[in-house]
């Protein structure tokens, strides 16, 4: 539900000089590059402008856009500070300072900015925008859909107000106007893969995921880049064993946003279907890679390694597995094969006597026939 919105052009007055001008060219040069999309180059213009004059709050507030631009949200809230700290009444240093706060999850402190922002310019529809966010975020619903109707006052067509009015609303069991606000968002903007992904999120909570497919689908088409929508159709396909349908959405979901973690699980998930065990194994390691505490990672792994007879490589994934979910016995029972296999018949029997005792029953069975 996050959404960056940056807005990249200052109302600053900058009283040139001869002393200043080289700042304000390297400043210059910068925006120029930044306009071009090319922010590499735009930061190296902004910092150059910055060792040239060190209170340059113009250069300090691009410098800053570029940064949330390179994903580098640490060093723009410090350059937005800066902002402040030099020109305290300043409101679009404020809005873009809570929204990064708000990506970085620091909720109450980007409510605090955006109440500021506001404070010294009650005009912008897009400070209400931004604060009825995380209002939505901290479940203040009824104080969230206020501020989008706020937004909508300023800015009658601003689509996404409306979008994640009808997300409050329906959280307020208003579902009237919840449906209400998603048809006016998507006729506003027929071309809006948001307003259409939501509205197939609001769907699928009341009708099922089934039900909401239509809207996936819908803004697949106006934005082929939509990745959250292929995730929704991936795993729709996946739960109706629809496997190869679904690693062709999860490839593209990942091709779109190569950190979408579950796009790589459920993918080797389905490749496991297929028996295509090394490719399961590699992405399993690629979750494993973003989240080394995932259980289910190396737990699934190790069966993948199991079905290769990579039966070492098998006891230590379920080995991780069971550090990590000491009371899941389907781990104690897979590696308990892995063992037996591998010709530790006492560390397999040991093994199926701990799923046993978790109430496995078929690990009682194993151990009939194979445990004596």
């Amino acid at each position: 539900m996050k959404k960056l919105l940056v807005t990249f052009f200052s109302l600053f007055l900058v009283n040139i000089s001869f002393s200043q001008k080289t700042a304000l060219e390297f400043w210059a040069a910068g925006f120029e590059k930044e306009m071009a999309g090319d922010y590499p180059a735009a930061l190296d213009n902004y910092n150059k402008a910055i060792d040239l004059k060190a209170d340059f709050s113009k250069a300090y507030y691009n410098r800053g856009n570029v940064k949330v631009l390179l994903k580098d949200l640490r060093g723009a809230l410090e350059d937005y500070s800066k902002v402040i700290e030099l020109k305290p009444t300043y409101p679009l240093a404020y809005n873009n300072r809570g929204i990064v706060k708000f990506n970085l999850g620091d909720y109450k402190a980007a409510l605090e900015d955006y109440n500021k922002a506001i404070d010294q310019q009650s005009d912008n529809a897009e400070f209400y925008y931004n604060r009825g966010l995380v209002k939505t975020e901290l479940k203040d619903y009824e104080s969230a859909i206020k501020d989008f109707n706020r937004a909508i006052g300023e800015n009658p067509d601003y689509y996404m107000a409306y979008v994640y009015r009808a997300i409050a609303k329906g959280s307020t069991d208003d579902t009237k106007g919840e449906s209400d606000d998603f048809e006016k968002a998507v006729a506003l903007r027929p071309d809006a893969a948001e307003a259409f992904y939501y509205r197939g999120v609001s769907t699928e909570r009341k009708k099922g995921v089934k039900a909401a497919l239509p809207d996936y689908e819908k803004a697949i088409d106006v934005d082929p880049k939509y990745d959250k929508a292929y995730m929704k159709r991936a795993l729709f396909r996946f739960n109706s064993e629809l496997y190869s349908a679904a690693i062709k959405d999860f490839s593209k979901a990942i091709e779109l946003d190569s950190g979408i973690v579950d796009a790589y699980f459920f993918r080797g998930l389905s490749k496991s279907r297929f028996k295509d065990y090394r490719g399961a194994i590699k992405d399993y390691s690629k979750v494993i890679e973003f989240k080394p505490d995932f259980y289910k990672a190396y737990y699934n792994r190790g069966v993948a390694k199991s079905e290769m007879e990579d039966y070492r490589g098998a006891i230590d994934d379920f080995n991780k597995t069971v550090e990590l979910k000491p009371d899941f016995s389907n781990a104690f029972f897979n590696r308990g094969n892995a063992k037996y296999l591998s010709g530790d018949k006492d560390g397999a029997c040991l093994d199926f006597s701990k799923a046993g005792e978790m109430g496995d029953t078929e690990a009682y069975e194993i151990i009939k026939l194979h445990c004596r």
